[in-house]
């Protein structure tokens, strides 16, 4: 087919044109993209290994401490202290945006990242801002508004359910441990005489 009857055709370039791009897309995809079989987890190589073997780490540890009572009654107790707050709503959507904005680039520039946060850091030792007049004005009154804080959140029923239950489960074990060290003085008694 010459030059002439494609152009006269009009259709053939186009759709022509258009095999060309979905296979060129093809070629990409099968290039960039690794099969599942041969990506790391989090599709990040060595570095997103690790990550992943110590978010199974954290993971595990955090099922375990949730299986103490006391603990749970604290994860509770702050999951339902978290669900009444004001800010709840403005945070969550806040960390929605930073995960989807912020994560990207901080994986794509790890070194620079860490590079920034330790220049901020040391900035701020160098500083020193809470020893500055204007701020020292400004947190002075906390202590007074942090003590009111806590009496207000003391009020709350889920804090006092809290507080009486890690009380219990205290004195529960005060009793259960009290025989054995009543023994245990007994023998030592015995053996000193």
């Amino acid at each position: 087919m010459s030059a002439r009857d494609s152009s006269s055709t009009g259709a053939d370039p186009v759709q022509a044109a258009c095999v060309r791009l979905v296979r060129s897309r093809e070629a990409l995809r099968e290039r960039l993209i690794q099969p599942a079989e041969t990506a790391s987890p989090t599709g990040v190589g060595f570095g997103g290994v690790l990550a992943e073997v110590w978010k199974r780490r954290f993971d595990g540890l955090l099922s375990r401490l949730r299986e103490q009572p006391a603990l749970r009654v604290v994860s509770d107790t702050l999951a339902a202290w978290w669900q009444a707050h004001p800010w709840r709503d403005c945070v969550e959507l806040a960390g929605l945006e930073l995960r989807e904005r912020v994560l990207p680039v901080v994986r794509r520039h790890a070194r620079t990242t860490v590079v920034v946060a330790f220049a901020g850091g040391a900035l701020l030792a160098l500083t020193r801002p809470w020893r500055w007049p204007l701020l020292n004005r400004q947190i002075a009154p906390l202590s007074s508004r942090l003590s009111r804080w806590l009496m207000s959140e003391l009020a709350h029923l889920p804090v006092q359910s809290m507080l009486a239950a890690l009380m219990l489960m205290a004195s529960e074990r005060r009793r259960d441990t009290a025989p054995e060290a009543e023994e245990a003085r007994r023998a030592e008694a015995v053996g000193d005489v």
